[in-house]
């Protein structure tokens, strides 16, 4: 299924009420595009999910999510790449690791410090670009490690993204695109779109480019079992009159 809108907001709730009526989609294809500011959110649908997921024990809202693929928080555009890398290791290592659901690591660490030899994914591919090589395939960041990943236990919760791609569009446009091999729709959807759009302005701005397009593919989307019926249906019913 291939799902297009203008806004996050429109394309998570397209995707949540595709999947609610379905149970399961294989694959899931949403695309943002056409904005020429950041972000595009119907806050009228961020709250309705925030107020949920805030109800319901161990689940994140929709910024946290969005934090573990990028931490705007800590970054503004002009300001030092270094400086955003230094203090979110710093953070990670005080801090963010020793929430249980990171105990694997974060997306954002991975980007910038995967694997043993601590590799600076993003700096990589900025650098890249800097030196003109236009090469699409030397725009694209690894999160599923096959060192540490490749396990058998039934449950591994992270990473569920396992690759991320950049590439420049038309004359200044720029398109981020994160792939999943599963991703339930109604507690990380929305913040994993909204992470993969900070994370394409974060990088879009290093190229010189303005984000113009969100794409998220998921071999399989679904929601989880681990919330009431009766709940989703009350959202679903709440996004359809909308």
């Amino acid at each position: 299924m291939l799902i297009e809108s203008d806004t996050l907001s429109g394309a998570w709730t397209k995707a949540f009420l595709a999947t609610y009526d379905r149970r399961e989609i294989s694959p899931l294809v949403i695309t943002v595009s056409g904005f020429c500011s950041f972000p595009q959110e119907d806050s009228r649908v961020r709250s309705a999910v925030d107020t949920l997921l805030s109800d319901l024990p161990g689940v994140w809202r929709v910024g946290t999510t969005a934090s573990t693929i990028f931490p705007s928080s800590m970054w503004r555009p002009g300001m030092s790449r270094a400086s955003l890398y230094e203090r979110y290791r710093r953070v990670y290592d005080k801090r963010i690791r020793n929430t249980p659901a990171n105990r694997r690591g974060t997306y954002f660490l991975r980007l910038v410090s995967f694997g043993d030899k601590e590799i600076n994914q993003l700096e990589h591919i900025i650098d890249t670009w800097r030196r003109k090589v236009k090469r699409r395939s030397a725009f694209v960041a690894s999160l599923f490690d096959p060192l540490t990943d490749r396990v058998s236990t039934p449950f591994l919760g992270f990473p569920c993204m396992h690759q991320v791609c950049f590439a420049p569009e038309g004359r200044d446009g720029f398109a981020v695109t994160g792939f999943y091999t599963k991703q339930d729709i109604f507690d990380r959807g929305y913040g994993n779109y909204l992470g993969i759009a900070r994370l394409g302005e974060f990088v879009a701005d290093a190229f010189h480019r303005k984000l113009t397009r969100v794409t998220c593919v998921s071999s399989v989307a679904g929601l989880s079992n681990r919330f009431s019926k009766s709940m989703l249906a009350r959202l679903a019913e709440e996004l359809r009159e909308e």
